[in-house]
Order: structure tokens, then C-alpha cells, then sequence
């Protein structure tokens, strides 16, 4: 699973408050399989390593959650809506499959 981080911080002099965490279960080979930049991150040295810590904001844990449904679904949960979200993490996740669906439905969907 994925251990993603979020919450406020607090400015002012007063004390921080500890982050939420959110999990988000997903098999490591499926990270592996579609993103050498998640796959490295999970086997670099760590072999038996189950999981990853990711800092984002509650948003970007949103965001993330669609990046990764639809690598279990192909691609088919893109919408107009969540394209850009998806083709920002596609490029940084280099899951260039992923990046190539999304440039085709903005290409459909906005031309």
C-alpha cells in the first residue's frame, strides 16, 4: 500500500499538528508493471519493502487515487475533468502509456 500524508501545519509559534494519514491499497507488482519511477521507489534496496511514504495534500491523495484506478482500469476512468490531474502524474509517475491516453482524450474531447 501507499501511506500518504496530509494536514495542516500550524504558523505563529504554535506547534505543528501531526499529519493524517491516508493508505491506499495497490498491489506493488501493478506500481511496478506501470511506473519505473514507483517501481524503483519500492524495491531500491529494500526488497522486502510493502510499502511507500508519499506526502500530499488531501487533494492530491484524491488525485492520486484516480492516477492509480486507472491503472487497474486502462485508462477508462479519465474524464474531462480529472485529464490534467492525470496527465501531470502520468509524466512525473513516467507512466507513459497513461500519458498517451490522456493527450488522445484532450485531443477528442477539447479540439
Amino acid at each position: 500500500g501507499i501511506n500518504a500524508e496530509y494536514g495542516r501545519q500550524q504558523r505563529g509559534g504554535r506547534s505543528q499538528e501531526e499529519p493524517e494519514k491516508a493508505k491506499i491499497f495497490v498491489h506493488k507488482v501493478v506500481l511496478s508493471l506501470h511506473s519505473p519511477v514507483l517501481g524503483k521507489q519500492l524495491i531500491s534496496g529494500q526488497d522486502t519493502r510493502q510499502e511507500l511514504d508519499l506526502s500530499y495534500t488531501e487533494k492530491d491523495v484524491e488525485r492520486f487515487s484516480e492516477f492509480l484506478q486507472c491503472m487497474y482500469d486502462n485508462g477508462s476512468s479519465i474524464t474531462n475533468e480529472n485529464v490534467d490531474s492525470l496527465l501531470g502524474l502520468a509524466r512525473k509517475y513516467q507512466v507513459r502509456w497513461l500519458q498517451m491516453r490522456c493527450l488522445n482524450h484532450i485531443a477528442r474531447n477539447f479540439s
